[in-house]
């Protein structure tokens, strides 16, 4: 997971620190920041861009329900991250902050997703997002304005990123489009092909009973209803139903699962 997370991916530059006429190379996303320049504070932090990345792996509520798929990509990215820039950087304002951790997102997300893709690589057959797709004239001629290479089998400089099960060309990336990847949903896969589906609930169980805010009154209460789920139901209440009672029901079954391994592994 350290591997994957800390990955070279790309390389990040603002636009408004490039100078006419610069080659960028190939890999490089720029960064829009015409209407609010980067600062140097903010570059400064993303010279540290493995430190923070660092640091988030050590973060458990934030790594263990995303490995398991009990976070939002979302939440990933517009909550916890940004918690743990602010923690390292607190002198960074409300913009500085979002900017890199934006970033540091983008770049997990990007690794986890397999890394950059040139163009000459892509699979047989790859399929494109919208305005992504080479062989089509309008990408041509807006990802640098030269459409000498149109209908050439494939340009190596152009690099892709897998989003889901398309590719995108990363000079049509967004932010919005990057957040809803899971950054360590690569980990997950792995996760979820390596274990047996009990062992894998047995997991989840365990980082709900972590992440979740019950306390040991509610849970005690709760326990009869959970009984009586059970026998109604012939099944466990799951923390992934759609009904706000039964997720409650398996949050408290989560707790009291999670509290009797402690009791048993203090016992030992």
């Amino acid at each position: 997971l350290m591997e994957q997370v800390l990955a070279p991916s790309v390389n990040f530059r603002p636009r408004s620190r490039l100078f006419d006429g610069e080659y960028v190379p190939p890999g490089t996303i720029i960064i829009e920041d015409a209407t609010a320049p980067v600062s140097d504070r903010v570059t400064k932090a993303l010279e540290n861009i493995d430190n923070i990345k660092a640091a988030i792996l050590q973060e458990q509520s934030v790594v263990a329900p995303a490995i398991t798929g009990e976070s939002e990509a979302e939440v990933i990215a517009d909550v916890e991250i940004p918690k743990i820039v602010e923690r390292l950087y607190p002198y960074l304002n409300d913009a500085e902050h979002q900017t890199v951790s934006e970033i540091v997102h983008a770049s997990m997300a990007i690794a986890s997703t397999g890394g950059l893709f040139d163009e000459a690589d892509l699979p047989t057959g790859a399929v494109f997002e919208p305005g992504s797709d080479p062989k089509n004239d309008k990408f041509a001629t807006g990802t640098g304005g030269d459409t000498s290479g149109v209908g050439d089998e494939s340009k190596p400089d152009r690099k892709f990123v897998l989003m889901g099960n398309k590719f995108v060309n990363i000079e049509n990336l967004n932010i919005d489009l990057i957040k809803q990847i899971n950054p360590f949903q690569g980990a997950y896969e792995i996760l979820s092909k390596s274990v047996t589906t009990d062992v894998l609930k047995t997991i989840q169980d365990t980082v709900v009973g972590m992440r979740t805010d019950m306390s040991e009154e509610e849970a005690v209460i709760l326990w009869e209803r959970i009984q009586e789920f059970l026998r109604t139901h012939g099944k466990e209440p799951s923390h992934t139903a759609s009904d706000p009672y039964e997720k409650r029901l398996a949050g408290a079954l989560a707790y009291i699962k999670n509290k009797a391994r402690e009791r048993a592994a203090a016992e030992s």
